[in-house]
């Protein structure tokens, strides 16, 4: 193994990493790091933050995966693939076959909106699908064969080809089913506040004038 097969088996797990999902614009939560805080504890640096953002109906922006149609490279900006075309998001994390990584933002949907990329250097525009996280799964590691071709598009690089052994993807997959059924439970239970909380505001503004 090396780099780009332990890069290939976190995107496949949805596990976030520093300098790419884990940055100073995005909270632990938003990262899906439901599991790794504390809200118990006492003080600590950032407390404050993801208290706010935990007592919300829904983080401002979320973790998920993508498949497109071919490779973007991380950074890319992400819009709605429909006539609004609303900014949905960003690309932090991508593998050669146009699996990645992404982080779109609640207002515009969640896992099976539809996306497109901006256009890169040559005009080419990616189309592709948001999904919930993880990817790997054991039918999915083990139809794909004794070892399948991968590669991690970096940062202006180019796609670096190398090899997942599909043993390993199923026993990634293994590892992070019981978070997965976890973190589901609690994007339903957000995703229910966040749809009530929109429903309260749409009443609230359609209410009568007040008198003056």
């Amino acid at each position: 193994g090396g780099e780009a097969e332990w890069q290939a088996l976190r995107v496949a797990c949805g596990r976030p990493f520093p300098d790419a999902e884990l940055t100073r614009e995005i909270n632990p939560l938003e990262a899906g790091l439901y599991h790794t805080i504390s809200f118990s504890k006492g003080c600590y640096l950032g407390q404050e933050t993801v208290a706010k953002v935990n007592g919300a109906p829904a983080p401002k922006q979320r973790l998920l995966g993508v498949r497109l149609d071919g490779p973007a490279l991380p950074g890319t900006a992400l819009f709605a693939d429909d006539d609004g075309g609303a900014r949905a998001g960003v690309v932090t994390s991508m593998l050669s076959c146009g699996t990645g990584l992404v982080m779109i933002r609640s207002a515009v949907g969640t896992a099976g909106l539809r996306v497109r990329s901006a256009p890169d250097e040559l005009g080419v525009v990616r189309r592709g699908t948001a999904l919930e996280v993880p990817f790997a799964s054991r039918s999915e590691a083990q139809s794909a064969g004794p070892r399948e071709q991968v590669g991690v598009v970096a940062g202006g690089g180019t796609p670096a080809p190398s090899a997942v052994d599909a043993k390993a993807l199923a026993a990634a997959a293994d590892a992070a089913a019981a978070e997965g059924v976890r973190k589901a439970a609690k994007l339903v239970e957000m995703q229910a506040r966040f749809e009530a909380f929109k429903a309260k505001t749409a009443k609230a503004g359609g209410g009568p004038p007040p008198a003056g």
